[in-house]
């Protein structure tokens, strides 16, 4: 395949599998319980995605991070998550909190995603593997390893709050209802659950049933209860613990292709800029932009970190911006990492740069072209670095929108 046409090609592998899971066998779809029948990597679950969180590797980004250097969640492994249409997150209310608020949410559900505002990579789930799995964010930075051997990074319990380290099984029950055969839920029985058991790859189907209720609406636009916050400030993403698979043919220290792809988030409107630091430090919905640059614009560009309503997703107004963090080891943006690639380490050229259009819940990820990248309007130009979007000499949207707008 031309190196043109692997972004395409991506795409629609992405795509489809993003919509393998389905409630029941329809056009030959993967019923949920038909899923993690595989002890270690069950690829019907959808698409295996890591956010940029502050853990990744600053050096050899096929790696995963080790930023957790203390501590019980001490270990070098990557935090991701399995993307579907079947836990997509919709607006809506939260059944325990107030009503909408203003202005309304708006109406399309979103990927169930760790941070709809930052990149990161889609990860080869065949060059990967699963340690262990949670239908909700399990603070894994604080999990000490799994007891038994093989010791699990990631899968055992928490110091705060006491937890129980309990790998899901017979004890497991999702509502009220103990479920001791398909491991259909993470949580341990009680009158109110809240301490999680440690899923199984070969239990994948429990975090897809789980996390469902967190959704407020089924990808299939079925009804189900909202139990967690709405979506535009927190989508009810999953956490699954994973770490590279070693090639046998090679010495152990080095690992498979592990990164399939980089993605970067579109926007309503204006897509967040790869080329700037994540803004995810600040705690509070940020998106990456770079205003300045262009003619007739300010005479030095600016990376920002440009602060959204949350409910719409747009940017505030008027915008509400500070400087972006420096480059460091716990921050990064798209094309930093890509800028490390190595491919006579890796045996494999720079995995492209696709688009995730986070609201776009049936066909999300798009080629990650300049224009979809920065923008409709953007300005390309003549670009020469790999991949273009990266290219400094690129004005986007943004920029061409606020060209005189200086930082304070």
């Amino acid at each position: 395949m031309a190196a043109e046409d692997i972004p395409a090609a991506l795409v629609t592998a992405m795509n489809t599998c993003y919509a393998l899971v389905k409630s029941a066998p329809v056009d030959g779809k993967y019923p949920v319980g038909s899923i993690g029948t595989a002890q270690r990597s069950p690829a019907q679950a959808g698409v295996l995605v890591h956010g940029w969180d502050g853990t990744d590797n600053g050096v050899a980004p096929w790696m995963p991070g080790d930023a957790q250097l203390t501590g019980l969640g001490v270990g070098a492994r990557w935090s991701s998550s399995f993307i579907n249409n079947y836990n997509v997150s919709y607006p809506g209310n939260d059944e325990r909190k107030p009503p909408i608020p203003t202005p309304p949410v708006i109406s399309k559900p979103s990927v169930s995603i760790y941070s709809v505002y930052q990149g990161g990579v889609i990860l080869s789930i065949s060059d990967t593997q699963i340690n262990c799995a949670y239908s909700v964010d399990a603070g894994t930075d604080s999990r000490a390893k799994s007891a038994g051997t093989p010791a699990l990074i990631g899968c055992g319990k928490k110091s705060t709050p006491p937890d129980i380290n309990q790998w899901c099984g017979p004890n497991c029950q999702i509502g009220n209802s103990l479920i001791s055969t398909a491991c259909a839920s993470n949580t341990l029985p009680g009158p109110k659950p809240t301490v999680m058991c440690t899923i199984k790859p070969q239990n994948i189907a429990a975090l897809l049933v789980y996390q469902r209720s967190f959704s407020c609406v089924s990808g299939q636009g079925e009804p189900f209860p909202c139990g967690s916050n709405t979506w535009p400030v927190g989508p009810a993403y999953n956490e699954v613990v994973v770490e590279p698979d070693t090639n046998p043919d090679i010495p152990t220290k080095e690992v498979k292709n592990t990164i399939s792809a980089y993605y970067n988030p579109t926007g309503i409107d204006y897509p967040s800029d790869p080329r700037v630091n994540e803004c995810g430090g600040f705690g509070t919905p940020w998106r990456s932009l770079r205003t300045g640059a262009g003619e007739g614009g300010a005479k030095k560009a600016q990376d920002l970190c440009c602060q959204v309503e949350p409910n719409s997703r747009t940017l505030l107004k008027p915008l509400t911006c500070q400087p972006a963090p420096a480059l460091s080891p716990g921050v990064t943006s798209a094309c930093t990492e890509i800028a490390k690639w190595n491919p006579s380490i890796t045996n494999m050229d720079w995995p492209p740069l696709l688009a995730l259009a986070v609201q776009s819940w049936d066909t999300p990820f798009l080629v990650g072209d300049c224009k979809t990248v920065h923008g409709e309007g953007a300005d390309c130009g003549a670009a020469t670095v790999v991949p273009a979007v990266c290219d400094s000499a690129v004005v986007s949207k943004f920029a061409f929108d606020h060209k005189d707008y200086v930082l304070n």
